[in-house]
């Protein structure tokens, strides 16, 4: 049975935003799902490894006036729970390793955004648990004169040791698997015509 691969996804709350950067993907040979943000999707996704998150989701957006982290962590509020809503939506909570990338040119508020998060009365503690956060300005992708940084920007940050690390580390677990499977299809007893399969199926099933 195939299965809609969930690898990669893009959430963004801008259909012609998330058209110009799926195609920015995939035009540099990279494989990707672009999901239009609704707030009132509800089917979590498992098997995520890397998500690429709006910053801006639900009409709100960024106020960076704040001078201080805490200032900002007031006048960001609403955006962080909107934000941590988002990511419970669209990514279940026993997901497994993923690598989460904000599109912001503002560190400063993904690193109030973690703060929110670990923050057990916000209620969000037992969202999926990223191995690696990082994030890239979508103006770099999305703007004419500016989209010939993709490759660069964004192969750097797929070439991070973690993820390199997470992908790596599931394909030697799929070629594990594959040569278990031929392994065991080799030395278990089989129809004596060739085109025949019951006999075959039985010691499958058996196994």
């Amino acid at each position: 049975m195939f299965k809609i691969q969930n690898k990669i996804i893009i959430v963004d709350d801008i259909e012609s935003e998330l058209d110009t950067l799926s195609n920015a993907f995939l035009k540099n040979g990279i494989g990707c799902r672009p999901m239009l943000y609704v707030n009132t999707y509800n089917q979590p996704l498992r098997n995520i490894r890397i998500a690429f998150f709006d910053i801006n989701l639900a009409e709100k957006t960024v106020d960076d006036s704040g001078k201080t982290p805490e200032e900002s962590a007031i006048l960001n509020s609403g955006l962080y729970s909107d934000l941590a809503f988002a990511l419970n939506q669209y990514i279940a909570k026993d997901n497994g390793p993923y690598a989460l990338i904000f599109w912001t040119k503002n560190k400063k508020i993904i690193d109030g955004f973690i703060k929110y998060v670990q923050n057990p009365d916000r209620g969000f503690s037992d969202t999926a648990l990223p191995i690696f956060i990082s994030f890239l300005d979508k103006d770099d992708f999305i703007l004419e004169n500016k989209k010939e940084n993709l490759s660069v920007k964004l192969l750097k940050v797929l070439n991070s040791e973690e993820i390199k690390f997470l992908f790596d580390f599931e394909n030697k677990t799929k070629e594990a698997g594959e040569k278990t499977i031929n392994k065991l299809y080799d030395i278990i007893p089989k129809d004596d015509n060739w085109g025949e399969n019951m006999i075959l199926f039985d010691n499958l099933g058996k196994i």
